[in-house]
């Protein structure tokens, strides 16, 4: 059971259902997202971008998107914000990635 689902699911369904989610993206999309490295290609990346990121994330650490926005070669933005991952964002936050 994730702590970030709000209903219960139990851990084998979950699993299944990420499993045949990762199966579809392979077929349809020829890559595995479990060999994903963002790091990787953010450099290659040069169109306008917004780095946006809760400073209690327990899910995603924050210094990951620290390194994303280091990395990237394009006009760029980092707002740290207040919050966790699912955090609700305040409205000029908003704004900005629109």
């Amino acid at each position: 059971q994730s702590e970030y689902l709000s209903v219960k699911v139990p851990s084998w369904l979950l699993s299944a259902a990420l499993a045949l989610g990762r199966m579809r993206i392979k077929l349809l999309c020829n890559f595995d997202i479990d060999e994903l490295s963002p790091i990787e290609h953010v450099g290659n990346s040069f169109i306008p971008a917004l780095f946006v990121h809760g400073v209690e994330d327990d899910f995603i650490a924050p210094h990951h998107s620290q390194k994303l926005y280091e990395a990237y070669t394009g006009d760029k933005e980092l707002e740290m914000v207040a919050g966790d991952h699912n955090t609700q964002r305040e409205a000029h936050v908003n704004r900005k990635s629109v």
